[in-house]
């Protein structure tokens, strides 16, 4: 028997769950972009409080240089906003409003600052566990160091014109100079700052495959198991239909969800990419043509891969509430995997680990996004095959151990 009529009758199921597609298509066009505006646009316009309470009230010179506490207290407020016009500096009494970060000038601070023997000390509060107030905290120390920087480039020159030497201030404070040439690749290879901010998007991108597991698995317990529900497995069973050809048509039907879902992949990451060069300044040199078919093959497959894991476990169920549980299993393998890559390069792990990780099909997911990333586009493709062998694999077990008796009887 032709496995069309089949199809056919998933296909329009399918159609019919309009809701569900919706739903579908609205999570990656709505994550996608706001992951790129959060990690650019908003960061830039979120406003922190900084309170300077100055408690000091001696001076010092330099040469004729008077350095007091007013002194202090505005060129940290200009190089302040000079790196962040959005941060709020309060100077006197404490402000009603939220404070992120509050720097204590102490007594002497501007008299130890000047002196040859003494070094001023400056103390800091934050808020904690504040991705804002880190960022605050993060330009005030950058102030406090231009500061110091600027003092100690004063009191160099003021040695020097003592002495009778010529000096070059940074000759003597600094005199390693380390400069950042290039990025470099696993293999040690050069590569561009354009490929180097890619390979920051294909951890993001691996990252947000862990928003495509789920729905496939939802749509593979109704395929099967809903037709236990709706008294209309025993049809199916009863044709001459083949188990290879059952699982095939459930398999090829519920991954025409992929489909659609890497489609919207692609329109989503299309988005997130032209944010993110508007963001870093590239204006379009980000957005790869290559990279969108990759991702969308990447997502394709990290669906399929996702269909042919729950396969075994769905069609072993005798209710949708246990595969459902069941299969939560495999969304939490897929979520420790994606996650992980945030934080963890796969390839300089041990290589025993390495290979274990190697059985796990959301890890080429990973490594074909993050090979592409450095240029590797055979890499990518091959573990993008990979991928699919594996899911391949793992359907013709389905096949294999799938119990028509089993299927037909309700469990007590």
């Amino acid at each position: 028997m032709s496995i069309k009529p089949l199809i056919k009758k998933e296909f329009l199921e399918l159609v019919r769950d309009y809701k569900s597609l919706a739903i579908l298509a609205v999570l990656p066009l709505v994550m996608m972009p706001t992951l790129a505006v959060f990690n650019t646009y908003l960061q830039t316009l979120e406003t922190g409080v900084i309170y300077i309470d100055n408690q000091d009230g001696s001076e010092g010179y330099i040469g004729d240089l008077k350095i007091d506490s007013t002194y202090v207290v505005n060129y940290i407020v200009r190089e302040l906003k000079q790196r962040d016009p959005n941060i709020v500096v309060v100077v006197g009494e404490v402000p009603d409003t939220a404070i992120d970060v509050i720097l204590t000038i102490p007594d002497r601070f501007s008299y130890n600052l000047t002196s040859f023997s003494e070094r001023a000390t400056a103390k800091v509060m934050r808020a904690p566990q504040s991705p804002k107030a880190d960022r605050i905290a993060s330009q005030l120390y950058s102030a406090l160091w231009a500061l110091s920087e600027n003092v100690s480039r004063l009191k160099i020159i003021e040695l020097g014109r003592s002495a009778g030497i010529d000096i070059d201030p940074q000759a003597i404070r600094d005199p390693v100079v380390i400069v950042v040439t290039s990025y470099i690749a696993p293999t040690g290879e050069t590569i561009s700052i354009e490929q180097a901010i890619k390979v920051m998007i294909a951890r993001l991108l691996a990252f947000s495959l862990i928003f495509v597991a789920t729905p496939s698995i939802t749509y593979v317990v109704d395929s099967i198991l809903g037709e236990k529900e709706r008294k209309t497995i025993e049809i199916l069973l009863t044709t001459p239909l083949s188990k290879k050809g059952l699982i095939a048509a459930k398999a090829f039907t519920s991954s025409i969800v992929g489909l659609f879902a890497a489609a919207i992949d692609v329109v989503a990451v299309l988005m997130f990419l032209i944010i993110l060069s508007r963001g870093f300044e590239l204006s379009g040199a980000l957005v790869d043509p290559v990279l969108l078919l990759i991702n969308g093959l990447v997502v394709y497959s990290t669906i399929l891969a996702t269909l042919s894991l729950s396969m075994p476990v769905i069609i072993r169920s005798g209710t949708m509430r246990t595969a459902q549980i069941s299969s939560s299993v495999i969304t939490i393998l897929a979520s420790a995997i994606f996650f992980s890559v945030l934080f963890v390069d796969i390839l300089k792990l041990p290589q025993n680990i390495q290979a274990v990780l190697m059985l796990i099909p959301y890890t080429h997911s990973v490594l074909s996004i993050q090979k592409f990333a450095y240029g590797d586009i055979a890499g990518s493709f091959i573990h993008i095959a990979l991928l699919i062998s594996l899911s391949i694999v793992l359907l013709v077990l389905s096949s294999r151990i799938l119990n028509e008796e089993k299927m037909l009887v309700k469990p007590v």
